[in-house]
């Protein structure tokens, strides 16, 4: 089965990736969101945080996502529960889908890891947003740049497979 990414007024699916055991990292996560409200409150995204769901559901979750959020740190990257993360890049691998961004919000290695090094990583600037004199000026930069991946959605036809839902995305 197949769902359609082009149905009007259909929420994009964004999937956020994180150290969860991190509070450094935590917080970034919700400062990001911030500058993602008018996404949601367009109804463009309906966003999913990964450590809220059941570990059965972490494949069903990753096909449902359309766009997969990194927030890459040097917690992300020693992060020792992968499976969301490995499932995620084993469906971008296979159908090329989802679409993964990693967001660099700290400081870190990432472009050593592999299966990062070829992805467009935000912000564009590649100074990673603690290190900005003014990260929300950062965030806003990532919001616009998500928002036009997020908006091309409709613009290009395509389909992904599709399993059964895994519960409500808001």
């Amino acid at each position: 089965m197949t769902k359609n990414l082009n149905a009007p007024g259909r929420k994009i699916n964004l999937l956020y990736v994180l150290d969860h055991e991190s509070p450094v990292d935590l917080e970034w996560r919700k400062k990001i969101s911030k500058h993602f409200y008018l996404l949601r409150k367009e109804g463009l995204v309906a966003e999913r945080d990964p450590f809220s769901l059941p570990e059965d559901d972490v494949r069903r979750c990753a096909s449902e996502a359309e766009v997969v959020l990194l927030l890459v740190s040097p917690d992300l990257l020693c992060m020792e529960n992968t499976k969301l993360l490995d499932e995620c890049f084993n469906l971008y691998e296979r159908d090329g889908f989802p679409r993964i961004i990693p967001v660099i919000v700290r400081e870190c290695n990432w472009k050593d890891v592999k299966r990062y090094a070829n992805l467009t990583s935000l912000p564009r600037q590649s100074a990673p947003v603690a290190k900005w004199s003014d990260a929300d000026s950062a965030l806003a930069s990532v919001a616009k740049d998500v928002r036009g991946v997020v908006e091309s959605f409709g613009k290009k036809p395509r389909s992904v497979p599709f399993l059964p839902e895994c519960g409500p995305w808001d």
